[in-house]
């Protein structure tokens, strides 16, 4: 569950941290509840990396000068994004909206600027480029496909994506 507030963002999971997993080593260790899946999606290159996402939001957090997220382990698993001021005071849509917009062009752009020194991408390479998660990054290069920016070439693991032509 996400609950968007003007000072805030909260992101809930009702499942909580899996087991062995401590306040002490939250964020250092990875155990995955069911490995087989994890493994799988892996291997077929949907997910890039396992257990690399807390240490993801509290990057992510840094670069964009807010406070580091809260974690909270009550019941339920918690995350709290804090707002800075600025965005606060702005206003949640206005904000939204305009973060969509240029994020989007500039998204775009880091993508043809790969896509032109190094001919051709995955998605694992665009990931970290763009700074998305690996199902916001195949969602963009789908809308480039189909705006006739790039072009799809081959299928599941042997998907890349080249400037089109």
């Amino acid at each position: 569950m996400v609950e968007i507030f003007d000072d805030r963002v909260d992101v809930v999971s009702p499942g909580g941290v899996c087991k062995g997993i401590t306040r002490e080593n939250f964020g250092t260790v990875t155990i995955t509840r069911n490995p087989t899946i994890a493994s799988m999606f892996f291997r077929i290159d949907y997910i890039e990396q396992m257990g690399t996402g807390i240490g993801r939001m509290r990057d992510a957090t840094r670069n964009a000068d807010v406070e580091e997220p809260i974690f909270e382990f009550v019941g339920f698993f918690k995350v709290t994004f804090k707002r800075n001021e600025a965005d606060a005071s702005i206003g949640r849509q206005s904000v939204a909206n305009r973060s969509l917009s240029v994020a989007t062009t500039d998204r775009k752009s880091a993508v043809i600027s790969f896509l032109e020194e190094h001919e051709k991408a995955k998605v694992a390479d665009l990931i970290n480029v763009v700074g998305l998660s690996d199902g916001r990054v195949r969602a963009l290069l789908r809308s480039m496909v189909s705006d006739g920016t790039i072009e799809k070439v081959g299928d599941k693991r042997f998907t890349h994506y080249v400037l089109k032509t």
